[in-house]
């Protein structure tokens, strides 16, 4: 009822209960919203898309099991690359304690503890990453070594495990872990997850499997360190 009369509209001018076409002003607003429907702009994304929003799950950047916004990280951008710093950090700190001059026993070296022929083929598609010693590239090729395994495990892993994948393969290479799958589907287990590699991985033949499989909690026990802006939060205890 409006003004006392039965409508099935809530528009009362025009009497006929329609809105106008305003076609010019459809117009001004298609070229506006014509600006962003290729998302070359990542702020034209979902939400949900860019892991900042979830209703009902647990989406998002699972250091954050909350169901709301996941607004407080630092997200690192640049024209090819992004990353939520915290998560690398974290994964900076497992290796080598952030120290950019670490070299391990086997001559992996900086923050990322990366091997120099691992560098030189990631070098390869970006050569301005002019060395692995300089701590810029160090770390950002493995930003790109992260996105490489990621990318590989994408269509042969449980979504759920996609990560464990990831890290495990950065801590000791895709052959080992392709062979555990191999050995998996042998003994009739699920090889797309990471429970299944963690049974079968003590069999396959020279790999420091603990190493491995501890590698991943590890990174989770940093991040659980870290707030959302990568600085290192005391114990209260």
């Amino acid at each position: 009822m409006i003004n006392g009369q039965a409508r099935a509209s809530l528009v009362t001018r025009p009497a006929n209960g329609r809105a106008p076409a305003l076609p010019a002003a459809r117009a001004r607003q298609a070229a506006v919203f014509s600006q962003f429907t290729d998302y070359s702009n990542p702020e034209s994304r979902p939400l949900a898309e860019r892991c900042i929003l979830s209703f009902g799950s647990n989406a998002g950047p699972p250091m954050l099991p909350n169901y709301f916004y996941n607004n407080n990280y630092t997200i690192v951008q640049t024209r090819d690359h992004l990353a939520i710093l915290t998560e690398m950090e974290a994964q900076g700190m497992t290796e080598s304690r952030l120290d950019p001059d670490a070299k391990s026993g086997v001559g992996a070296r900086g923050v990322m503890q990366l091997m120099p022929s691992t560098f030189r083929e990631i070098q390869t598609k970006n050569p301005e990453w002019a060395s692995v010693d300089d701590v810029e590239w160090n770390i950002a090729a493995g930003i790109y070594y992260d996105r490489q395994l990621w990318r590989l495990w994408r269509d042969g892993v449980d979504d759920a495990d996609h990560h464990r994948f990831m890290f495990g393969s950065y801590n000791a290479g895709r052959v080992p872990i392709l062979t555990a799958q191999r050995l998996a589907r042998e003994r009739q287990l699920d090889p797309r997850g990471w429970t299944a590699i963690e049974r079968v991985a003590p069999e396959v033949p020279r790999w420091r499997h603990r190493e491995t499989v501890d590698y991943g909690g590890r990174i989770g026990a940093n991040l659980e360190r870290l707030d959302g802006k990568g600085r290192v939060v005391r114990s209260s205890r």
